[in-house]
Formats: C-alpha cells, sequence, structure tokens
C-alpha cells in the first residue's frame, strides 16, 4: 500500500526486536538460568498484502509466544526415568491427548474430564455476550465443559 511504502522509504518505522530475542519474564533472567527458552525463537505474524519489514516489525511488538519452543520444552515427556533409573510420571508436563480433528471434536476421547474456566469481561453486557459465546464455542471445539466462574 501507498502507507506502507511512504513509511519504508522515510525510515519511519523503529527496528524491530530481534526473534532470538526471546520473553524471559518480568524478571530478566540471563539465559543460562532459562534452559526452557534454549533453541526458542519469538513468534511470528503473517499479515497478507503486507510488506515482509512490516510483517517483522509486527511479529517483533505483538507476538508473545515462542515459535519454535525451547528444547527442554519440546523434549519434555509425561514420563521420565530418575536417577535410580525407575519411571517416573513427570509432575508438570500433562499426559497426552488423543489426536484432535475439528472437523470431529466429539470423537476424542479421554479417560479424564477436561474443563475451561474463564473470568468475564468487565465491560458492557454486549462485551459479556461476546465473550462467553467465544468461550462455548471454544469449550465445544476443544471437547471440553465449561461453566460460569462463581459470583
Amino acid at each position: 500500500s501507498k502507507l506502507q511504502q511512504t513509511l519504508l522509504q522515510n525510515k519511519m518505522l523503529p527496528m524491530p526486536i530481534p526473534r532470538g530475542h526471546t520473553s524471559r519474564g518480568f524478571s530478566g533472567l540471563p539465559p543460562d538460568q532459562t534452559p526452557a527458552l534454549e533453541g526458542a525463537l519469538r513468534g511470528t505474524i503473517q499479515c497478507p498484502n503486507t510488506e515482509p519489514q512490516i510483517n517483522e516489525l509486527l511479529s517483533s511488538m505483538m507476538a508473545s509466544w515462542n515459535e519454535p519452543r525451547g528444547t527442554r520444552d519440546d523434549l519434555a515427556q509425561y514420563y521420565y526415568t530418575d536417577k535410580d533409573g525407575t519411571q517416573q510420571q513427570h509432575p508438570f508436563v500433562p499426559q497426552p491427548l488423543d489426536k484432535f480433528d475439528p472437523q470431529h471434536p466429539s470423537d476424542v476421547k479421554t479417560k479424564r474430564r477436561r474443563y475451561l474456566t474463564f473470568e468475564p469481561d468487565t465491560g458492557g453486557w454486549n462485551n459479556l455476550r461476546i465473550s462467553f459465546e467465544n468461550i462455548l464455542t471454544l469449550a465445544a471445539l476443544s471437547g471440553r465443559g465449561t461453566f460460569p466462574p462463581p459470583g
């Protein structure tokens, strides 16, 4: 677009944050103290009909996830072998779910109940209605039950 070209030609855009600079939380811990982020890159956003430099800038400003995730997260498994050679259930990594097909959400079979909770918007009636519609849709698509928050 003409606006994009003007911004690029006149160098009016700020420098994007490099993809290798991943979020390390509020504490800003150094890389050797955040092993879960080793190998991680900042996520990207691709908008159609947008110049690559602008997509890069949007990604650096708006992407709050890592893609790919860090190697420790990718290699984490539900069961692990402890130092004594005994297989243990990991306390934080959830058991893998069945493969999910969005066209047939009811085909997901799991032995445990799954829920989706939410906190409603503090705005007006229409914001509450829209957020409730979204949560019901997400719950139905993911095969989860949902219930309103207390109060």
